[in-house]
């Protein structure tokens, strides 16, 4: 069984609070650019709105999933690869209907959890003029290109596993079992409801956050909570405690700090109005070669298609030839004239073809 510590979520896809920050400043600078050459710039939406509109397609995944009555282990998942893909790019140059689908259908498949791309597209509940309706056959065709944008890096760590230890750490040590319990149920609906719409996920391993979902949980239903204490037991073993401790304690409040701070764009997110109306700014300025559901982004893929098609019948043509000239040459009987070479024929090194759209190479392969 693989471990956070040598896993890929913690060499590839941890990051400080600037390196975030960075990140995004740099696929939202990249969108503005094209955006404000089309003249567009009052259609662009600003960076909290676009953080709160990221929230509302994450708290969709965790919704359709819970329709579905799928384990919710499957929607952090699929909630960690949304995330991930928009670490890199602009909401306002993909289609986060698309990347919300594709995300769930790929954490169900790592999750193994066996639910087909039409039964998850047929039962995704709608939501009126926000999240578009999405075919199956559009998910399909841009899985590969999904995984290409994750780096094929699809393992993913949360916090529930380590949060249930220290549950039971915390009702073994506890003089009213019954407080420690409430702590654990508030702390359980923390990492569903407010912890998977953060950034801690990119910023510290699960064990760090379930700490923090602990503590936060005490503070919110006014329980008393010794965390010092629980810290201490937790470290117990380690070398050099004191000092792990207090910088332990340190990250702990600065968990508790973001998970507070996020909590106003989470409930923007459950404003509808307001989120077909960001949507409606979202799709003005899109990027239709980024989006399957465009009239570009078809026109495009059925002309690789053709490309594609024509590439294939002329290596059907040229085997053909070739198994016809080996035959010619073991019964001594000549080539007809039709099968002589053809050098008015393009050479197959010549032809250029189109690769299938991806993230990487034209970023129009998921949205």
């Amino acid at each position: 069984m693989s471990c956070y510590a040598t896993s890929s979520q913690r060499s590839v896809w941890s990051f400080s609070k600037d390196e975030i920050v960075q990140r995004r400043k740099v696929s939202r600078n990249r969108a503005l650019t094209r955006i404000n050459a089309k003249g567009l710039e009052n259609d662009a939406i600003s960076v909290e709105q676009e953080r709160t509109l990221l929230c509302y397609y994450e708290r969709r995944i965790v919704n359709i999933v819970k329709s579905m009555k799928l384990p919710t282990k499957s929607a952090a998942t699929a909630v960690s690869y949304f995330k991930r893909f928009f670490l890199d790019r602009s909401i306002m140059d993909f289609n986060p209907s698309v990347v919300t689908l594709s995300a769930i259908y790929a954490a169900f498949k790592v999750e193994e959890t066996v639910v087909e791309a039409q039964v998850l597209c047929e039962q995704a509940p709608t939501d009126g003029n926000v999240a578009e309706e999405i075919p199956a056959s559009v998910i399909l065709s841009v899985e590969l290109g999904f995984f290409e944008a994750l780096k094929f890096q699809l393992v993913c760590f949360h916090p529930y596993r380590s949060l249930e230890a220290l549950i039971k750490q915390l009702l073994d040590s506890a003089q009213d079992r019954d407080r420690a319990a409430e702590i654990g149920k508030v702390a359980r609906e923390i990492i569903t409801t407010t912890a998977i719409h953060t950034d801690l996920q990119f910023r510290y391993p699960p064990a760090k956050i379930a700490l923090g979902t602990l503590k936060d949980a005490a503070l919110r239903i006014k329980e008393s909570l010794d965390m010092t204490g629980l810290l201490k037991l937790i470290l117990e073993k380690e070398r050099g405690g004191i000092e792990l401790l207090n910088e332990l304690e340190s990250e702990v409040d600065e968990i508790v700090k973001e998970l507070r701070s996020c909590s106003s764009y989470i409930v923007e997110a459950g404003n509808h109005e307001l989120m077909a109306d960001m949507e409606r700014r979202r799709r003005r300025c899109s990027l239709p070669e980024n989006d399957p559901q465009s009239d570009v982004y078809k026109r495009k893929e059925k002309k690789i298609a053709e490309k594609r098609e024509r590439r294939h019948a002329k290596k059907a043509r040229r085997a053909e030839k070739k198994v016809r000239r080996e035959r010619a040459e073991l019964t001594g009987v000549p080539l007809e004239e039709d099968d002589e070479d053809d050098s008015s024929e393009d050479d197959e090194s010549d032809v250029q073809v189109d690769r299938p759209p991806s993230p990487k190479r034209a970023k129009t392969s998921v949205a």
